[in-house]
């Protein structure tokens, strides 16, 4: 999560627009979410969306 902060500032700080930012961070993989081939390294859009849809089949 620290280096998804860090790197937000950054993209802020060189002038991206929010939106952007928010679009690259949901593509950058971290290593506290499950991914598709292992424990680590899922994507947030990803993983929040499997979230959405296991609360939607309740």
């Amino acid at each position: 999560m620290n280096d998804h902060i860090h790197a937000a500032k950054f993209m802020i700080e060189d002038g991206m627009a929010p939106s952007e930012v928010g679009y690259r961070l949901n593509q950058t993989p971290m290593s506290a979410l499950p991914g598709p081939d292992g424990p680590k390294y899922g994507y947030p859009k990803t993983v929040f969306a499997d979230l959405v849809s296991g609360i939607a089949n309740e």
